[in-house]
């Protein structure tokens, strides 16, 4: 809900990515109420690297600016991979 309402009403995604990533995530939350743990960490990992194809430094902590329009604020970008990868780890069991 966040990402569809806030992030597009501020304009920081692209309507088509954003239809992408929707995706991703209906299939990874349906995954996680049917207890699918294999389904529901490949569904994250997409994502990410959904991600990393429009700013393959999201999950790193340096803010160069883009020279190339991307279709999702790096911001926003490395908000949402790092919501993923918190979830992927506490899924995993990570406690780090």
């Amino acid at each position: 809900k966040h990402i569809k309402t806030d992030m597009t009403s501020m304009q920081l995604i692209d309507p088509a990515l954003l239809v992408l990533i929707d995706r991703g995530l209906t299939q990874a939350i349906a995954a996680a109420q049917g207890g699918n743990t294999p389904s529901l960490l490949h569904e994250i990992k997409n994502l990410r690297q959904l991600l990393k194809q429009e700013h393959a430094d999201v999950d790193k902590g340096d803010d160069k600016e883009m020279k190339v329009k991307s279709r999702i604020d790096k911001l926003a970008a490395r908000v949402l991979d790092f919501d993923l990868k918190y979830v992927e780890k506490r899924v995993k069991g990570d406690k780090n």
